[in-house]
């Protein structure tokens, strides 16, 4: 890029930043991308980002159905030599559409869902490389849910009052992407501790109360209600990873009840094997008596049966069932003791295996901050990996990279430190990628991954925190100015989204009719050596009016657009002329997008 340095005029001198019109482009807008880069060329943008809002099977007859395969070889060849020909800069943005790159989906991590990022964004990836021959693959980054108020220390943003006490705190069961929520206000039960022992210093936890409770004249536990938000301010207060510690104090409640109700079934179970046992060896002795003619009749049945108590009650229903045949008798009490024997121990089986499940779940909890990045890591890496081989496939001069953009302020991915986060964990997994399958020097693997993960920042929506900010206007911008400035000097951003808002919504007003501090953020990229282009998006505008959006933000960023050729224009004459009234140098539109067969020049006089 080539920073103005020269004025053209006195209205120049002064002037913080000349950014040149050149470093300026525009996304194409909704529908055609053919017809949106060729509005482009005839706008005398320089740098158009050709995007996508559809996923899966297009549909071209829908403003929003277009996806990258939409477009044939011979459409891309087009657009190729159009953006050639009016020496034009491309770049490319997948479909905000296609879901987050960690795959979270319906509560959970799914791998199903991350494959399908991955799939969509090589749709945009093989597109970027047969149309913009390189550059950047946008793609947006929207994670996973977590709190707002654990952001900063100073608590500067909060998503509703006392978020602090009521936000859930999120884990992943990492063998299956499960998450699990926990909201700060739900009330647990725990025993009231014993006065003598918080006296004695013995109660220094929650766990200790289940040592030392309170009793009352009964004999019974006394119990209270607390928050989870104790239980956190409790590990907190010991050093101990908050998440884990929550968890896994409430399961182990589970765990222990569990443990309690397999051996309670499995001492019943023991007591009615050892009842079976009885009358087994009773049995064989009647049996052998028998044998021995010393058995009598129903006199000795009921002389044997006392002896060994094996017989029921005289006055029972089933002693008749006895006295005519004792062995059999025996035999169906055998069978239903082994059978009530048999099905408690399957019952204490039973609760075994929910105590080793849940044993086996608390162990593999993870924070979802953790896991999720680790699951948005791998994503981007082989999307750039894939980048990275298409790149060398095509012998393309310069590299086509994947640029993850900046989104909610709801998701992870959208604070800076999570968007840096990202774009360094990407890295690292690349250059491990590049290492390890690949044989390359960890020098070399760096600087590839460096050159093929850069991140996409959005002014608009970074200017969404304001909505959460707990303070006036001016200390946010300048809080997000120090922010996006750190991104900028550590070489985090390689591109850079231009659109406006009042800090609520992704409204796509032109630069410069919101608040949102671009002004402040370009002079920090003017600053501090940004090599990337500036995209204007449209989207906010009157019907008509979308190239007001180039104009508006020439003019917020000080291009030297005072002049074109040699003849002096104000920005009033560009901006609210039609087209072909102010100077303009001339553009040459090939192909299909030509109004004729013939190659024409803008004034549409043939080309002779």
């Amino acid at each position: 890029m080539q920073w103005g340095t020269d004025y053209w005029n006195a209205l120049d001198k002064g002037k913080n930043i000349r950014y040149p019109a050149g470093e300026i482009g525009m996304a194409h807008g909704i529908g055609e991308v053919g017809e949106g880069l060729k509005a482009n060329v005839f706008r005398g943008v320089k740098a158009v980002e050709l995007g996508f809002m559809g996923a899966g099977k297009g549909f071209r007859s829908q403003p929003g159905g277009h996806t990258p395969e939409s477009y044939s070889s011979r459409e891309r060849e087009e657009m190729r030599e159009l953006a050639r020909i009016n020496e034009v800069q491309l770049s490319t943005h997948a479909s905000p559409n296609v879901g987050y790159a960690a795959g979270w989906q319906e509560g959970s991590f799914r791998e199903e869902a991350r494959e399908n990022v991955v799939h969509e964004v090589k749709r945009a990836i093989e597109f970027a490389a047969d149309t913009a021959e390189g550059g950047p693959v946008v793609m947006h980054l929207g994670e996973f849910p977590r709190p707002l108020f654990k952001l900063e220390s100073e608590g500067k943003f909060e998503a509703y009052p006392d978020e602090a006490k009521k936000a859930p705190i999120y884990v992943v069961d990492k063998r299956t992407g499960r998450v699990e929520a926990l909201k700060r206000d739900t009330e647990i039960s725990v025993p009231v501790p014993d006065p003598e022992a918080v006296n004695a210093g013995k109660v220094k936890s929650f766990e200790d109360r289940y040592a030392f409770p309170k009793r009352d004249p009964s004999g019974a536990i006394a119990w209270e209600d607390v928050k989870i938000y104790d239980l956190e301010q409790e590990a907190i207060k010991k050093k101990e990873p908050v998440e884990k510690y929550v968890f896994s104090r409430l399961m182990q409640k589970e765990i222990d009840l569990e443990r309690g109700e397999e051996l309670r079934w499995k001492i019943d179970a023991d007591r009615e094997k050892e009842v079976f046992d009885e009358l087994h060896r009773n049995r064989e002795m009647l049996e052998k008596e028998m044998k021995e003619n010393k058995y009598k009749g129903q006199w000795d049945a009921v002389q044997f049966g006392k002896r060994y108590g094996v017989a029921p009650p005289e006055d029972s229903p089933r002693f008749k069932e006895f006295l005519d045949d004792p062995i059999r008798y025996i035999k169906v009490e055998e069978e239903r003791r082994k059978g009530h024997s048999d099905a408690l121990v399957e019952v204490s089986r039973s609760y075994g295996a929910r105590r080793h499940d849940r044993e086996k779940m608390r162990d593999s909890l993870q924070p979802i901050v953790e896991y999720g990045v680790e699951k948005s890591a791998e994503t981007i890496s082989r999307a750039a990996l894939y980048a990275y081989e298409r790149e060398k496939k095509q012998g393309l001069k310069k590299p086509l990279w994947i640029a993850p953009e900046n989104w909610a302020p709801e998701l992870y991915g959208s604070h800076p430190d999570e968007f840096r986060n990202i774009i360094v964990k990407s890295r690292e997994e690349m250059q491990k990628q590049l290492i390890d399958k690949q044989g390359m020097s960890q020098d070399e693997a760096k600087k590839v991954a460096s050159d093929h993960i850069k991140g996409t920042l959005d002014i608009g929506h970074a200017n969404f925190w304001w909505k959460y900010y707990k303070g006036p206007k001016e200390d946010f911008d300048k809080w997000m100015s120090g922010q996006l400035e750190k991104l900028t000097k550590e070489g985090i951003i390689g591109h850079v989204h231009l659109s406006d808002n009042f800090g609520y919504h992704d409204e796509h007003l032109p630069p410069g009719e919101g608040n949102a501090p671009i002004q402040r953020f370009v002079e920090d990229l003017h600053k501090h050596g940004f090599k990337g282009k500036l995209i204007a998006e449209p989207g906010g505008t009157r019907p008509g009016q979308e190239f007001s959006v180039a104009t508006q933000t020439w003019k917020l960023v000080g291009s030297p657009m005072y002049r074109i050729d040699a003849q002096s224009v104000g920005w009033t004459d560009i901006e609210h002329s039609y087209f072909g009234r102010a100077p303009q140098s001339p553009n040459f539109i090939v192909g299909d997008y030509a109004p004729g067969k013939d190659w024409t020049l803008w004034s549409e006089v043939p080309l002779e």
